[in-house]
């Protein structure tokens, strides 16, 4: 079981178990009070998501692969995962918008794969997501790191 520390301004101190970590099914925001003491369960987001371009600079209208990593970092599985990329001006990207995944493991780690093409030159940072939940319904995303895409030359057409 995690355990979670939380000093809080006038000097209560309040310990609670990580919901979904520990497959609680309390809510995250639930909190009880007694003897001059607060118990607290705090939900810590299980989701990792990081995201690597096969290259950061490219012409217009080549493809760049995309690469976003989903980590299930809790103790429970998530399901309904889904990974997903936002939608950029100028830019194309496949497959569409957001990518299935299911259910991921504790501990688990899954990769999906996106090709991105920019059709006018400039610079484009890219952020991945991903979003899930636990059996008690608790709704979890997490985004990665932003990454540059640097598109160069003549508007050249993406092939799609």
């Amino acid at each position: 079981m995690a355990l979670a520390v939380v000093i809080v301004v006038f000097g209560i101190i309040a310990g609670g178990a990580a919901a979904g970590l520990d497959g609680g099914s309390a809510s995250p925001t639930a909190a009880m009070r007694s003897a001059g003491s607060v118990t607290a369960r705090i939900a810590i987001d299980p989701l990792r998501v990081t995201l690597a371009l096969t290259s950061s600079t490219a012409a217009t209208g080549t493809n760049v692969h995309l690469t976003e990593s989903v980590l299930n970092g809790g103790k429970i599985a998530l399901t309904g995962v889904s990974a997903l990329i936002e939608p950029l001006s100028n830019v194309t990207v496949d497959p569409t918008r957001s990518q299935t995944i299911g259910t991921l493991s504790s501990g688990a780690k899954t990769s999906v794969l996106w090709t991105m093409c920019a059709s006018t030159a400039g610079t484009y940072v890219v952020v991945a997501e991903a979003t899930g939940h636990n059996r008690s319904g608790e709704d979890y995303v997490d985004y990665s790191p932003s990454e540059r895409a640097v598109f160069t030359g003549d508007r050249r057409r993406c092939l799609t």
